[in-house]
């Protein structure tokens, strides 16, 4: 029940936030509408400098990487909005997914994907090409549109990196009034 409460204020948070923004009002209200919609809201940690960078527009793919088949792999599509929370902080910004492109490893140590993208994904050091040379799926995330906002408290504790908060496929939502 706690995951339902901290995304049911972070929702509520985020309607106030882009109340003067109709664009983004509308993009929302249709993801969080209840019964079936067409794009799903999602909550992204990022760590620093990534978020930064991202912000600034330096950084222009998102990724993720993972040893096993957990989100955002496979549940994340073009028009779908991203809540942007930095690590053990506030949600400060909010995206909309232009592209994404699902991998699974086919060689060894990411090398193909690291020639063609590390600038893009601001990763050029060794340490990074590390850390994610023992997983086998990667997720690679554009926004065509990206939104700093007012800091919005997040009460979410868990562990996880991304967090499903409302599917585009459900046919029974909870109501976030």
């Amino acid at each position: 029940m706690q995951t339902v409460n901290w995304g049911r204020d972070l929702i509520q948070q985020l309607l106030l936030n882009v109340q003067g923004d109709s664009w983004w009002s509308q993009s929302i209200a249709d993801c969080i509408a209840l019964g079936p919609t067409t794009s799903s809201l999602h909550l992204a940690i990022f760590v620093e400098p990534y978020l930064s960078l991202l912000m600034a527009g330096a950084k222009t793919i998102e990724s993720r990487f993972s040893r096993n088949y957990v989100a955002p792999f496979g549940l994340l599509k073009p028009g779908d909005i991203v809540l942007l929370k930095r690590a053990g902080a506030d949600v400060v910004g909010i995206a909309r997914v232009g592209q994404v492109k699902f991998l699974e490893r086919s060689d060894p140590s990411w090398n193909r994907l690291r020639d063609v993208y590390q600038d893009q994904l601001c990763v050029t050091d060794n340490e990074f090409w590390d850390r994610v040379a023992d997983s086998w799926f990667g997720s690679l995330i554009w926004f065509d549109h990206l939104k700093p906002i007012p800091s919005i408290e997040c009460d979410k504790n868990d562990r996880r990196g991304w967090v499903v908060i409302k599917r585009a496929s459900d046919q029974l939502a909870l109501g976030f009034e």
